[in-house]
């Protein structure tokens, strides 16, 4: 599903009644897909962009758009490789070797993908939404807070794991933190293996841990994390 807003609407932009469906269809998320189902939006965005807004009376705005999404659907919309490619930038050529770089601005420009995405590192198709432009391709907030968390959390159950020799006493203890947070939360494991399982927590419930979770109740176990 694909909605609208308008960015100039401050006291309704967070109100659902404010966002309007443009697109809805059940095809799967890929580029052709995607082109298939959005020529026609492709086509009024680009005069929208050109032409800006017309009201019978003689009135006109200009119009300046921007697009919103999770990673995955940028890095398509864009004719990209994959989210999670060694150039996997969607706004300028940083490699997964550049990472730690903090050095590295918006480098890439609509107009230069749309011509030359074949010579462009990390992209190997013309961009959807070519007449919106780069600057104003925002990731959505929300789906990168819940990644970088799952990946912090996983990361330290991993680290309890291999540091520690003693695994009922550290999910003791994280036990007892999630029920002082009032978080549900289980361990278990897997049936017939060693592998550990644990509850997939919400985006409430993330928030809280990442407030409150007391990591010192833990830290002791396995010297610092």
């Amino acid at each position: 599903m694909i909605t609208m807003t308008l960015l100039n609407d401050l006291n309704g932009l967070q109100k659902p009644d404010n966002h309007y469906t443009l697109v809805l269809y059940p095809g799967a998320e890929t580029y052709d897909s995607l082109r298939n189902a959005l020529a026609p939006l492709i086509s009024d965005l680009n005069v929208l962009k050109e032409r800006g807004f017309y009201q019978i009376g003689g009135n006109h705005w200009p119009v300046e758009l921007y697009f919103s999404f999770d990673w995955k659907f940028l890095a398509i919309f864009l004719g990209m490789k994959a989210a999670n490619v060694q150039y996997f930038c969607p706004w300028c050529d940083c490699s997964k070797n550049d990472i730690i770089t903090t050095s590295k601005t918006i480098n890439k420009s609509m107009d230069d993908i749309k011509i030359n995405y074949k010579q462009i590192n990390g992209h190997i198709k013309e961009p959807l939404f070519y007449m919106i432009p780069l600057q104003n391709w925002v990731v959505d907030e929300l789906h990168i807070f819940l990644r970088i968390t799952d990946r912090l959390w996983e990361l330290m159950i991993s680290d309890l794991r291999h540091e520690t020799a003693d695994e009922e006493i550290w999910k003791a203890k994280i036990l007892l933190e999630m029920q002082r947070l009032n978080i549900s939360f289980q361990f278990w494991h897997e049936k017939n293996t060693n592998n550990l399982l644990y509850t997939s927590l919400m985006g409430p419930d993330k928030l809280k841990i990442l407030k409150g979770f007391d990591l010192f109740a833990v830290s002791c176990f396995v010297g610092s994390i």
